[in-house]
């Protein structure tokens, strides 16, 4: 029963070197480089065509600068063209605001167009 246990010893033991030897054979060396994490973008003015240069035109219009309806100064307090007191927790003020915020901003972040969209504030 002893010679028995050990030729199931050996054997185990011989298949786990030959896969350790197998790994090694299969191991490849992994190179990072920061290309695929900070990805440089090339101006493909040849590339794009009218219809692409149109529709990111009106988008910048869009976006660009919002109508002067709203003063740019940071009073909390004034009045509109009206006559009626406007705060700068009014929705108009703040939306305004914030996309200016969020268009203008040094940090590049992808976001949906959202313009027309109502989002519950609870």
């Amino acid at each position: 029963m002893a010679r028995a246990l050990q030729r199931e010893f050996d054997r185990e033991y011989d298949l786990s070197v030959r896969l350790n030897q197998e790994k090694q054979k299969g191991k490849a060396t992994v190179t990072v480089t920061p290309d695929r994490y900070c990805p440089k973008t090339t101006q493909d003015s040849d590339q794009s065509s009218d219809d692409e240069d149109m529709r990111q035109f009106a988008t910048d219009l869009l976006y660009s600068k919002l109508s002067d309806d709203v003063p740019a100064h940071t009073g909390g307090i004034y009045r509109n063209a009206e006559g009626e007191l406007v705060t700068k927790h009014n929705a108009n003020v703040a939306a305004r605001r914030n996309a200016d915020k969020t268009m203008n901003d040094k940090v590049n972040l992808a976001f949906g167009d959202m313009r027309n969209e109502q989002i519950n504030s609870r």
